[in-house]
């Protein structure tokens, strides 16, 4: 039997068991029973009912608690909704139909209904106002997105059947009638999950196993693919596979999936053509072989020269076939040799190039770090208390760390991995965290002047800021870090949103205090085999490769990287070229060019030009290399021009920390691309030097700007009178306030 098949249809199963239909006769039944009981029942009250409350997940008088071993703590706990919240990872492993699950469920038969309200509750409301045989609930990941007419369909069955089968008269004397009733319904749902889904098929409806099924059944290399297709790739080759199957080779069918596969996933794809180059002709009698790249669906490559030799081409090919590399330099010759005594200048190839960057981690402040600092300094203050489980490889012995222990494993584990023996517990700084408790207003208030960052501002950067609470679950920690993260950039954004740099620095300094740098002495720097020892980690078993295994676990376990979708672009980049490879011809051949490596985002300071007011100044920071002047006969200056957009702007830097004997100035004009202006070469004072020194020139002046920078998201020609600013203060107030929206 197909294993996708087993898992769909155990997926079915399980989505019929844990449908909940509401029944008034059971809501009653099980009032009967509690008052034969003894309990007191309010039949004017459903909220108080036994059958409402379970549903909701809440406990009846005549419920026992129960408690459970936290897999996040290892802490015993009560079951119930509100610590399900807060322990993740028990709540996932306590699922319908797991092995906790059903061990909880044999130790408490009679309290099934309330383990399930737990798991899944039904807002009291809404079971109670629902119309009977109405549906409740139902486990949302195992309906599709796309399915939307899969509950209606259950819902019209369920209605039909009752209006057929149900007969209220048999249950005064046959008191089974109503169950059994039930009964048979239950079993036939999974038949009328099937056959509703079946009809789905060849629409946009279709459940993601008949696609796959239907994709393999044509083409087997494609359906392997499955998984890193869009939904809409899946529909498009649901649809078109087999003209796909039959038309492989043509120009339609390359050109559709070039714009369906690679094009729509952002992805570039480049040919190669054969070009006489005549550059060294004719002191060469033949010409020159180069391969030039050229874009085929409109999307620039992201990296590398658009001019290679035949050599380089084939160096990238040699991945592709198992004996590249032993016919590679026969082949650069006998190409070359064939296309130098072509009579055409220009010949296409067959190779192809789809050449791109991920920029998934390319941010000044990534995920991976903000996980790693937080991990270090919410653990060391008690903020973070989960437990993570560490199999030794060696052994299958089972460690149960605190995340804190797990990260001073993890650094001995490393370490030892890359043949390093750590001998004692280090200080360790973690970097950029949060600081608990955030500053006051008051304090932000006094690091910058109310002129350079309004009160709104500070108002804007406390509101926007995470709540730092405590953690026992692995996945609730990194939710908080992937908020942490979001706003560390959009702060950053907002700071060099400003036009003026003296702002923009205040800025700076205020969303900086917000965050620390603190070192953290994990263990009073003791010697790790103390440390393993007290612990109770026998490392006596445990090689190299034990080692890096171990560590590379610990930190995607404590840092929730095993959580959710881990597909990199790297992954989908790979898998669409093995779709063009599969239905294009045989002969084409494509090259794959990505990073192996994040892209690192330098957030250094830039000088930026500022909109002044009329006769002002305002000042650039820069850093130039100037040196010592000892003696010096006159005063001299000396013009650069250096071309940069139209924008003119004279500016003058002063040397304040060069030793001299005369006040020498160095001025640079900046002139626009189209001036045509040249430079004036101009004689250099005699002067004596000794050897050079970097001097920091802490102010440039600007004046005399010529128009205005652009304003984002602003029209400018409201706050301009009479071709000049209606004031610098106006326009920086409202730069301020359209970027915050306020």
């Amino acid at each position: 039997m197909n294993a996708y098949y087993r898992l769909y249809i155990k997926a079915v199963l399980k989505l019929a068991a844990t449908l909940v239909i509401k029944s008034s006769y059971t809501a009653r039944a099980m009032n009967d029973y509690l008052k034969s009981l003894g309990y007191t029942v309010d039949p004017d009250d459903p909220y108080s009912w036994k059958y409402y409350l379970n549903l909701a997940g809440e406990y009846h008088e005549s419920n026992t608690m129960m408690k459970v071993t936290s897999l996040d703590t290892q802490e015993e706990i009560e079951f119930t909704k509100a610590n399900l919240r807060l322990h993740r990872a028990t709540a996932k492993e306590y699922t319908y139909g797991n092995r906790y699950y059903r061990d909880l469920v044999a130790a408490n038969p009679d309290q099934q209904l309330l383990i399930n309200g737990i798991i899944n509750p039904v807002d009291i409301e809404i079971s109670i106002s629902a119309s009977d045989h109405n549906i409740l609930s139902y486990d949302s990941k195992l309906v599709e997105p796309a399915e939307q007419q899969l509950i209606p369909d259950l819902q019209w069955y369920i209605t039909k059947y009752f209006e057929r089968y149900d007969n209220s008269d048999y249950a005064l004397f046959e008191p089974y009638y109503y169950p059994g009733l039930l009964g048979v319904l239950y079993s036939k749902l999974p038949t009328v999950i099937l056959m509703s889904r079946k009809r789905a098929c060849k629409t946009d409806r279709a459940h993601s196993y008949h696609i796959r099924q239907y994709l393999n059944s044509f083409h087997a290399e494609v359906g392997a693919e499955f998984d890193f297709m869009s939904q809409k790739q899946k529909l498009a080759l649901y649809r078109n596979i087999l003209y796909l199957n039959r038309n492989i080779g043509r120009k339609e069918t390359f050109e559709w999936l070039t714009q369906r596969i690679l094009t729509d996933r952002g992805f570039s794809l480049a040919t190669y053509d054969f070009v006489h180059s005549t550059e060294n002709m004719p002191k060469n009698l033949v010409p020159d072989i180069i391969m030039d790249r050229y874009p085929l669906n409109g999307i620039a490559p992201a990296s590398g020269s658009d001019r290679k030799s035949v050599g380089e081409l084939l160096d990238l090919e040699l991945p592709l076939a198992r004996d590249n590399m032993v016919a590679r330099d026969d082949t650069e010759i006998e190409a070359t040799a064939i296309m130098q005594k072509s009579l055409w200048g220009k010949l296409p190839t067959k190779v192809l190039e789809s050449n791109v960057i991920d920029r998934s981690d390319a941010e000044p402040f990534t995920l991976t770090e903000v996980l790693l600092n937080h991990w270090i300094y919410l653990s060391h203050y008690d903020r973070f208390k989960s437990v993570v489980p560490i199999v030794n490889p060696a052994n299958g012995d089972i460690f149960r760390l605190s995340v804190k222990n797990a990260f001073i494993f993890y650094l001995y584990a490393y370490n030892k991995a890359n043949d390093v023996t750590m001998t004692k517990v280090p200080v360790i700084a973690a970097k950029r965290v949060r600081r608990i408790p955030m500053p006051t207003k008051a304090e932000l208030r006094n690091l910058a002047p109310r002129s350079l960052v309004p009160d709104y501002y500070i108002d804007y950067i406390l509101d926007t800021q995470v709540e730092i609470g405590t953690y026992i679950s692995i996945e609730a920690f990194r939710e908080m870090c992937v908020r942490v993260q979001k706003v560390m950039i959009g702060h950053r954004a907002m700071r060099h949103y400003n036009g003026d740099y003296k702002a923009e620095g205040a800025l700076h300094t205020i969303i900086d205090r917000c965050y620390m740098d603190i070192r953290i002495d994990l263990a009073d720097q003791m010697d790790y085999e103390v440390w393993l020892k007290d612990v109770g980690i026998d490392t006596s078993s445990m090689g190299r490769l034990e080692y890096g295994l171990m560590a590379a676990a610990i930190l995607k376990s404590a840092t929730g990287a095993d959580l959710g979708d881990t597909t990199t672009m790297r992954q989908v980049h790979a898998s669409m070229l093995r779709i063009m490879r599969a239905l294009s011809s045989y002969s084409v051949q494509y090259i794959a060019q990505i990073n192996d490596s994040p892209i690192k985002i330098i957030d250094g300071k830039f000088p930026k030009l500022s909109i002044p007011k009329e006769h002002t100044t305002t000042h650039l920071d820069i850093e130039l290399d100037i040196p010592t002047v000892l003696e010096q006969s006159a005063y001299e200056k000396e013009t650069i021009d250096i071309p940069v957009p139209p924008t003119y702007v004279s500016v003058t830097a002063k040397a304040q920390n060069a030793t001299m004997r005369v006040p020498t100035d160095i001025w640079t004009r900046i002139i626009g691309v189209g001036d045509h202006h040249a430079p004036i070469p101009l004689q250099t004072p005699a002067i004596s030097l000794r050897q050079p020194a970097v001097t920091d020139l802490s102010e440039f002046t600007q004046s005399g700007i010529a128009g205005y920078l652009p304003i984002p998201e602003r029209a400018l020609t409201d706050l301009i009178t009479a071709a000049r600013l209606d004031g610098y203060d106006k326009m920086t107030d409202a730069r301020r306030k359209a970027f915050l929206g306020i």
